[in-house]
């Protein structure tokens, strides 16, 4: 299955700069709406200080590894990064970099006390999640989808 797609997709060309974007876009909503709960609890400003600059980080090194791929690797289209048995150094470096990032966030969330940090923070995932107990079966559960999906991915 061909997933190239002629020049002049914008979406697929630059779907990178677009998820960028996206976190981008995101991070600044929810920094809004930690000012409020900031006003009132000042102590909580550095943690969420600490959350946006990791939403920022975290949350793109994906899209930029796959710009990169993009830019330098002539990766023709975002679509390419469905092939990941391609051959290309760039969507393989997507992957790992997915991999790298749930491990990281496991570490965190179950290791080093993220749940209870982001609990601590209300309004951090923009969810409903009240107990650390929650943060940790939730973000269990979507790195079993996530893993599935990979595999899905890679025998497609």
């Amino acid at each position: 299955m061909d997933l190239n797609l002629p020049v002049g997709y914008f979406a697929f060309d630059y779907f990178w700069v677009l998820a960028i974007l996206a976190v981008v876009i995101s991070t600044i909503y929810l920094r809004n709406s930690w000012k409020k709960i900031v006003a009132v609890k000042p102590e909580l400003r550095k943690g969420y200080d600490q959350l946006l600059l990791g939403y920022l980080v975290f949350f793109n090194i994906p899209w930029i590894v796959m710009g990169i791929g993009m830019i330098f690797g002539g990766i023709p289209s975002s679509l390419s990064f469905f092939k990941p048995r391609s051959g290309s150094i760039f969507i393989l470096a997507f992957y790992v970099s997915i991999v790298l990032l749930w491990i990281l966030g496991a570490l965190w969330l179950y290791l080093k006390g993220g749940a209870e940090f982001l609990i601590k923070h209300p309004g951090s995932m923009n969810s409903t999640l009240n107990s650390p107990k929650q943060v940790k079966i939730f973000y269990g559960l979507t790195l079993v989808f996530g893993i599935v999906a990979m595999i899905l991915i890679w025998s497609w």
